[in-house]
C-alpha cells in the first residue's frame, strides 16, 4: 500500500518531463523558423547588392524598429539552451544568425561609403 503513491507519481512525473521537453523543442522550432525567415530576407537583401531593394528596405525598417536587435539578443542569450534541446536545430538558427550579421555588415559598409562620399 505504501508503494501505491510512488507507482502513480513516477509515471506522472515522467509524463510531465516528456511534455515539457516536447514543448521546449516546439518552442525552439518556432524560434528557429523566425530566425530562418529573417535570414532569408537578409540573404535577399545581400544578394540584391542594393540598399534600395525591397528586401533591404524591409530589413532596414525592422532594424530601425529594434526587431533585429531583439532577435540577435534572444539568440545569443539562449544559444546554450538551444543546443541542449536540439543541436541540429540550433545550428540551423546559427546559419540564419550569420546571414543576418553578414547583411548588417553589408548595409553598414554601404552606409559608410555613402557618408564618406559627401
Amino acid at each position: 500500500m505504501k508503494l501505491l503513491p510512488y507507482v502513480v507519481a513516477v509515471p506522472l512525473l515522467m509524463f510531465s518531463f516528456t511534455c515539457n521537453a516536447v514543448s521546449e523543442k516546439e518552442q525552439l522550432e518556432q524560434q528557429v523558423n523566425e530566425y530562418k525567415k529573417l535570414g532569408l530576407l537578409a540573404n535577399k537583401c545581400n544578394e540584391s547588392g542594393k540598399t534600395s531593394s525591397a528586401a533591404c528596405r524591409t530589413f532596414i525598417g525592422m532594424f530601425n524598429e529594434g526587431e533585429i536587435a531583439e532577435v540577435l539578443d534572444s539568440f545569443s542569450k539562449n544559444l546554450g539552451t538551444h543546443i541542449s534541446i536540439d543541436q541540429d536545430l540550433a545550428f540551423e538558427g546559427l546559419d540564419a544568425f550569420t546571414d543576418i550579421i553578414d547583411t548588417l555588415n553589408f548595409l553598414f559598409e554601404e552606409e559608410l561609403k555613402n557618408t564618406t562620399r559627401l
